[in-house]
């Protein structure tokens, strides 16, 4: 499997999720395509927000 490019190509642009998982409490998860990082979303938000970086 070829390396992912580097995160900033992701934040120039945006991040694009993959297939989602499972809904935890109206919470989906996706890895980003481009980069792989963990992306989480919530159903009242409607924005994918990046969870690796959550403390």
């Amino acid at each position: 499997m070829p390396a992912p490019p580097p995160i900033a190509t992701c934040l120039a642009t945006r991040h694009r999720p993959g297939r989602s998982r499972s809904e935890t409490d109206g919470i989906r998860r996706a890895r980003c395509l481009c980069c792989g990082l963990l992306l989480m979303r919530t159903a009242i938000s409607r924005r994918w927000i990046i969870a690796d970086r959550l403390g």
